[in-house]
C-alpha cells in the first residue's frame, strides 16, 4: 500500500512532531482506498423539465442486470418502466435481457386494455 502524501502529509507529520498520535508515526499511515472512495462526491443529476399533459404521453424504459444472485424464479434481469407525468412503475423480472422487448409489448397491451 501506498503512504499518504499531499498537504494531509504534511498536517499528520505535524501532529506527530508533538506526539498527539501517541504510538502511532506519520510513516505507519498506509493510504487507504474505501476512506477515499467514502469522501467522494457524486455529480448532481442535471434538472430537465417535461411538460406532458397527460400519463403515458412520455415513459421511460430500463433495463438492469445481471444480478449477483438470482431471484426466487432464476431472474437475473429487471426492466423498469415509468411513467413520466404520473410517475407511476412497473417492474418486470426477466431471465435474460432478451426477453426486455417482449415484456414491453405485454406491458402495452396491458396498458391498451
Amino acid at each position: 500500500m501506498d503512504l499518504v502524501t499531499g498537504p494531509f502529509l504534511g498536517r499528520i507529520a505535524s501532529l506527530s512532531k508533538h506526539k498527539l498520535l501517541g504510538k502511532d508515526s506519520v510513516d505507519s499511515l498506509q493510504f487507504c482506498e474505501h476512506c477515499i472512495l467514502g469522501k467522494a462526491k457524486r455529480l448532481e443529476f442535471a434538472t430537465i423539465v417535461h411538460h406532458s399533459k397527460g400519463t403515458l404521453e412520455c415513459i421511460y424504459s430500463d433495463v438492469w442486470g445481471p444480478t449477483r444472485v438470482p431471484s426466487h424464479n432464476r431472474a437475473r434481469f429487471f426492466l423498469s418502466i415509468v411513467d413520466g407525468f404520473s410517475k407511476k412503475v412497473w417492474i418486470y423480472r426477466l431471465k435474460q435481457n432478451s426477453e426486455a422487448f417482449e415484456k414491453f409489448k405485454e406491458w402495452k397491451v396491458l396498458i391498451k386494455t
